[in-house]
């Protein structure tokens, strides 16, 4: 393997929804590692880096195994409510919406779709040594959510849609429902943008073990 050729296998992932997200987020972050040790572009990797990425390819060929229905179970007037989720660690940051429809006595859950990013390595180091910082990139991965949400919304538009939110961070739930402005200006500007794409009371606390979005953050 070489950078180029990693590179190429990242990109040739073709995942526009994210479905895959937990795998995909996995490869960005050993591309961008590889990136930071400044090796060559047709530079083999040693023994350390291939056996590190093959940890994370080995299992590549079962992701044709997944399948996604195209019916969320939706009919006129159907009832819906889309259900999001974010989170972030020092690595990186995601969001996931589902949709949950009412079908006769029971409800079906579908993965409707998500987003993530890998943060700066500089992020990184800063959040390692000083845990104050990650409530912003918690804010920042809600703020992504509701970016997420605000882009598909149109297309339930037909339906009798809510949308709930759930995070795992009940600092971030008391900075946007709270109406006194925030001395931090980057808090207060990002409060301000979700705000603007979701009722702060749609925004609800969830344990860290039950947020799906934990699993691609990391």
């Amino acid at each position: 393997y070489t950078k180029r050729g990693v590179s190429s296998i990242v990109a040739k992932t073709f995942d526009p929804l994210n479905y895959l997200l937990p795998f995909t987020m996995l490869l960005r972050l050993f591309l961008q590692q590889i990136w930071a040790t400044k090796i060559d572009w047709d530079e083999e990797l040693d023994e350390v880096w291939k056996g590190k990425f093959n940890a994370i390819i080995k299992n590549m060929h079962k992701l044709t195994e997944i399948k996604i229905p195209r019916w969320i179970k939706t009919v006129e007037n159907s009832m819906m409510t889309l259900i999001g989720f974010s989170d972030a660690s020092g690595l990186g940051k995601a969001a996931v919406i589902y949709s949950r429809t009412k079908v006769e006595e029971s409800f079906a859950i579908n993965l409707i779709i998500a987003k993530g990013s890998v943060n700066k390595l500089k992020t990184s180091k800063v959040v390692s040594s000083n845990q104050e910082t990650i409530p912003k990139l918690e804010l920042q991965a809600l703020l992504m959510l509701a970016e997420l949400y605000e882009q598909i919304k149109k297309c339930f538009s037909h339906l009798n849609v809510k949308f709930q939110a759930y995070v795992d961070s009940k600092i971030i739930i008391y900075w946007v429902r709270n109406l006194t402005p925030n001395k931090n200006k980057f808090v207060q500007r990002r409060v301000e943008k979700i705000r603007e794409l979701l009722n702060p009371y749609d925004i609800h606390y969830v344990n860290t073990k039950l947020n799906p979005a934990d699993i691609p953050s990391r």
